[in-house]
């Protein structure tokens, strides 16, 4: 080696930057909304931007959008339920309603005694329902209808003993007693020739029992019967009865 000889130098190679920027967009769906809600479905974009060195401009700008497109990715994914949920929207898609029925109609009293009819008595029944739709008016509809299945069924199930409760028993058939008693004078006529009979007097009674409508009605009509019955073969019996004296 000479003692004056220069050694060479080396160039230094030389470094390129690069910049690159990613946005990452995607839908996301609200999940923190009510019972009974829907959540609406948000955009969400998340950019990043990020450098990188290369040894060529292409080479330094490529990796710098690959780690801006990570970048952007990952915020996408930490963030975008979160954005979602403070400002997307949320819509009512289950509704409760409510519906009330009343059963109404006329039942008769049927527990009376003998000769008695029961009143008609008016008798109703109130139920109320709740039910889900997914409108308002499905739900008050749905709810009405399972009020008035209610109220239909109880009332079937509950109007005779409710009208038994509640109704009078009023008396239709009456019974009436009625007593009638006539007398006569007859001459026993079976005496022999020249001979004269006496006057005997006779009497028929008869009492009969009926009924009616009316105590009134029982009576008349009882009377009229033993009437009717005393007045049956009265002069027959009467003239054997003074023969038989």
């Amino acid at each position: 080696m000479k003692i004056n000889e220069v050694c060479p130098v080396v160039a230094e190679p030389k470094v390129f930057t690069g910049t690159g920027t990613f946005t990452a967009t995607g839908e996301f769906t609200r999940n923190n909304c009510d019972a009974g809600f829907a959540g609406g479905v948000v955009n969400v974009s998340k950019s990043a931007t990020a450098t990188a060195t290369g040894t060529t401009q292409k080479e330094a700008d490529k990796k710098a959008l690959e780690k801006a497109t990570k970048e952007a990715k990952k915020l996408l994914a930490d963030e975008g339920q979160n954005f979602a949920n403070a400002n997307g929207t949320c819509t009512q898609v289950v509704f409760s309603g409510s519906g009330s029925f009343t059963a109404t109609g006329t039942v008769q009293k049927n527990d009376c005694k003998d000769k008695e009819i029961g009143s008609q008595v008016e008798v109703s029944v109130t139920k109320s329902a709740t039910a889900t739709g997914s409108t308002q008016e499905e739900a008050d509809k749905k709810a009405l209808a399972e009020a008035e299945k209610l109220a239909k069924t109880e009332f079937e199930n509950t109007k005779q003993t409710e009208a038994n409760k509640n109704g009078a028993c009023s008396q239709v058939i009456f019974d009436g007693t009625g007593e009638f008693t006539k007398t006569g004078s007859f001459v026993k006529n079976d005496c022999g020739t020249g001979k004269t009979g006496n006057a005997i007097e006779f009497s028929k009674t008869k009492k009969v029992t009926a009924t009616g409508s009316s105590q009134n009605e029982a009576n008349k009509l009882a009377l009229a019967e033993a009437k009717k019955l005393v007045e049956l073969n009265f002069d027959t019996e009467g003239q054997n009865f003074a023969n038989e004296k």
